[in-house]
């Protein structure tokens, strides 16, 4: 009968009765105390039959196991910002300036430790002086290489609005450019430009058009011919107001 048991463990794979089993059998074998030959002998041999058998199962489970390390992640809601220039007389703390983001926030999945850091994802800036009336404005949403956006969104909606501020017109004649490349020379095509100031009434209504002037960098023109090209407005006056828009001139560049 143990002889049968022993085997029909072996025969359906169950290591763990084969290793039990054969250690009883030798047990077995000490306490019925044989001492003829031919049954010591031939038990012995079973023993060392199934001892064989639970080194090839061994040997067989160890192939068949597989072991996965897996990084248990943490889950974590993040609001989405934006970082806003202050330009044009509107600015993040004068009353001026409403933001609407969507989605408004994203589910991250990173370590403990990165997310217990992380309060906001800032999507970047947005200048103000860019900004006229309402303008929406598609953001990408990017993460660190460790992190896991859930939601899979990967822009955002920004809607930026301006309000409570006026706007004044002025007609410049303060032209200027600068860096001139050699062996280049330059001559102003455009002798006045029509600026665009926003801010409080009662501090537009002080602005004077001699308070404003117009620089143009050349360091980048090749070639001879009349151009267009990206001119900076400079306002000397307090920062409630500010200049609004993107000026260009044009130059007449000679050699």
């Amino acid at each position: 009968d143990a002889m049968l048991g022993l085997r029909s463990s072996a025969a359906y794979g169950d290591l763990t009765g084969l290793e039990e089993q054969a250690l009883s059998f030798k047990s077995l074998v000490i306490r019925q105390g044989y001492d003829g030959d031919t049954g010591v002998e031939e038990l012995t041999a079973a023993i060392s039959a199934l001892e064989g058998e639970i080194e090839s199962l061994q040997s067989a489970a160890a192939q068949d196991t597989a072991y996965v390390t897996m990084t248990v992640g943490v889950v974590k809601e993040v609001d989405l910002t934006v970082n806003l220039i202050p330009g044009g007389g509107a600015s993040a703390d004068n009353g001026t300036v409403t933001v609407d983001i969507q989605p408004k926030t994203i589910t991250v999945v990173g370590t403990q430790e990165e997310l217990s850091a992380l309060t906001e994802i800032s999507l970047g800036s947005i200048d103000l002086s860019q900004v006229i009336g309402t303008s929406t404005i598609t953001m990408p949403i990017e993460l660190s290489p460790t992190l896991e956006n859930a939601d899979g969104v990967t822009e955002a909606q920004v809607t930026v609005t301006v309000s409570g501020l006026e706007t004044r017109s002025f007609d410049v004649t303060n032209i200027s450019v600068i860096n001139v490349p050699d062996p280049y020379g330059a001559d102003l095509v455009t002798t006045t430009r029509t600026v665009v100031v926003r801010g409080s009434a009662s501090v537009l209504d002080q602005i004077d058009a001699s308070q404003l002037r117009i620089v143009a960098d050349l360091s980048d023109v090749a070639g001879t011919g009349i151009r267009s090209v990206p001119a900076q407005v400079y306002l000397d006056a307090s920062d409630e107001v500010g200049v609004i828009g993107t000026y260009t001139i044009s130059v007449n560049i000679t050699q």
